[in-house]
């Protein structure tokens, strides 16, 4: 069988904002996270992948949010409103 998308999956892209906004997240930390989001999904364990993702939005400080796009394979830092 094959492995479907996640054969070649591109690697996850931040795209920058602020020094000040991109000093509040731990970039190796998200990165981590949505690798493993990754895995989850490809082994179809979506509650963890679930998690992981929430994990992930939420690892900021202050209140800002990261938010992930999946189609382009990107993440940044989000203000929460």
């Amino acid at each position: 069988k094959g492995e479907g998308r996640w054969g070649k999956a591109n690697a996850w892209r931040r795209i920058p904002t602020t020094p000040e906004m991109d000093a509040l997240v731990d970039a190796d930390r998200v990165e981590y996270l949505l690798k493993a989001r990754d895995e989850a999904r490809r082994t179809k364990r979506f509650d963890r992948a679930d998690a992981l993702l929430e994990e992930a939005r939420d690892s900021p400080d202050g209140d800002v949010r990261i938010k992930v796009h999946d189609e382009s394979r990107t993440w940044r830092i989000w203000t929460v409103e």
